[in-house]
């Protein structure tokens, strides 16, 4: 795929942090990995009730947030739009630094800007420990320096702006997709709502695209969201009421299927289920899953054990 912007990877010996947490009855933790200069380059976001709902959308926004870091989107501006996010499970957690949070999204965005985000940065924010608040004589640094990031600058959709809306019904969950798009065409926001308006599914999903619509103005390739985004796998799944996408198997991979056919040329959208279709085989053992031979051919390869 061409003009794909600069991706930092994090080095293949990673370091980092994990903070595990209780918020009411939901249990979990976030593992951060680390660039060489301390700054956040991937995070992942795990809960108890793995397979589940909530599992599934905690990992599509740690990789949305992932891929954002490594296309230059600061910290600070995730935890400027994600932290405070109301939605269930919300009240005491087992953090003393963070006894109370508005929901799950925002106990963790508090807890990365805690622990990477000098003070200067979190006040403006409000994330601040109890004892922060309590007190007026507060020492003025907190975390590993930042280090200078020379990525792309943020691309605003203009002020009246043009897209898409599609709605869909996956198995009783009803909502629609807008999309909003650059002047030139590529999308540049995207706003997902379901019907359960208030509810923890609702939050994430609106907490997956903030962090969707941060990548793309930053310039993370919409082809890559949808080459790890599509195919999740977790409830609701099933049916549909789109004719191009009768099947999904999440309401993720609804969503990114549903962008793809909308914003990427037929090159692309083969590039991706070809990569997917190599994964695939590679995972389940098989000689071949795709229909071509060449591709057979280099899957047979990789799973003989020889060079691709």
């Amino acid at each position: 795929m061409s003009d794909v912007p600069h991706r930092q990877h994090p080095p293949r010996r990673r370091t980092g942090q994990t903070f595990a947490f209780s918020l009411l009855d939901c249990r979990g933790y976030v593992t951060v990995n680390e660039f060489d200069d301390g700054r956040v380059g991937e995070v992942f976001v795990t809960v108890a009730k793995q397979g589940s709902t909530l599992a599934g959308l905690c990992d599509a926004l740690a990789v949305a947030v992932s891929l954002g870091l490594q296309h230059g989107v600061p910290l600070a501006l995730f935890a400027r739009h994600l932290t405070h996010l109301r939605f269930a499970p919300s009240g005491s957690t087992d953090d003393p630094q963070l006894p109370t949070a508005a929901s799950l999204v925002d106990y963790v965005f508090q807890r990365l800007a805690l622990a990477y985000l000098p003070y200067q940065d979190r006040a403006a924010l409000g994330v601040l420990t109890a004892g922060e608040r309590a007190s007026r004589d507060v020492e003025q640094s907190a975390g590993p320096a930042l280090g200078a990031w020379t990525g792309p600058v943020r691309q605003r959709p203009p002020r009246r702006r043009t897209g898409q809306t599609f709605t869909f019904e996956l198995t009783g969950c009803q909502g629609f997709v807008t999309a909003n798009e650059f002047d030139d065409g590529r999308l540049g926001e995207v706003f997902i709502t379901v019907a359960k308006q208030g509810s923890t599914l609702a939050g994430l999903c609106d907490a997956l695209a903030v962090a969707v619509s941060l990548g793309l103005q930053h310039g993370v390739p919409l082809a890559l969201f949808v080459r790890h985004l599509a195919h999740t796998r977790f409830a609701p799944s099933g049916r549909t009421d789109d004719p191009e996408l009768p099947t999904a198997t999440s309401l993720v991979d609804y969503v990114f299927h549903r962008l793809a056919v909308a914003y990427l040329p037929e090159q692309d959208r083969a590039e991706i289920l070809a990569a997917d279709d190599r994964r695939n085989a590679i995972e389940a053992g098989l000689r071949a899953l795709a229909g071509t031979p060449a591709l057979a051919d280099t899957i047979a390869s990789r799973v003989a054990g020889g060079p691709e």
